[in-house]
C-alpha cells in the first residue's frame, strides 16, 4: 500500500456515512471509531506501550499544524488518550477537526508503516477498518 493509497483509506473511513453528522461532533466519533478499530488489531503485535508512544509520536509530529490539538502522553491509557483526541476535535470547527483527524491518522500509519513494514500496515488497517458501520456514534465503540 502506498502513501497515496493510505491516505485515500483514511478519507474513505473517515467520511460520512449517507446522512451521517459533518460537524465536529460526528467527525470525533468516526475519529474515534477508527483509532480504537486500529488499537485493537495493532496492541497485540506492538504492545500497549508501543502503540501509546507511536500515537504520542504522531500527534507531537501533527502539533505545528493543528490548532486546537494538544500533546499526548505515551504514559496515559489509551482510552484517556482518544477521550482526550475525542474532546478537542468537538471543540474544533468542522473543517479543523477534519484536518486535525486526517493529519494525525496519517501521520500515526507513516510512522507504523516504517516501524512493521508496508505489507503488515496494510493489512492491519484493512482488518480495522473493513467493516465501518453506516452509523458511527463514539459511545457505541467505547471499551
Amino acid at each position: 500500500m502506498t502513501h497515496e493509497e493510505r491516505q485515500q483509506m483514511i478519507v474513505e473511513v473517515l467520511a460520512p456515512a449517507s446522512g451521517g453528522a459533518t460537524d465536529a461532533g460526528g467527525i470525533a466519533a468516526r475519529t474515534l471509531w477508527s483509532w480504537e478499530r486500529v488499537a485493537f488489531h495493532l496492541t497485540p503485535l506492538i504492545g500497549e506501550a508501543g502503540f501509546q508512544s507511536l500515537y504520542a509520536r504522531a500527534v507531537h509530529l501533527a502539533l505545528p499544524q493543528c490548532s486546537g490539538l494538544t500533546a499526548a502522553s505515551p504514559a496515559q491509557s489509551l482510552g484517556s488518550l482518544f477521550e482526550k483526541l475525542q474532546k478537542e476535535l468537538e471543540q474544533m470547527d468542522a473543517l479543523d477537526a477534519a484536518r486535525t483527524s486526517k493529519l494525525v491518522l496519517a501521520t500515526f500509519t507513516e510512522l507504523l508503516s516504517t516501524l512493521i513494514g508496508e505489507s503488515l500496515t496494510s493489512r492491519v488497517l484493512h482488518s480495522a477498518w473493513n467493516d465501518k458501520p453506516n452509523t458511527i456514534s463514539g459511545k457505541d465503540f467505547r471499551k
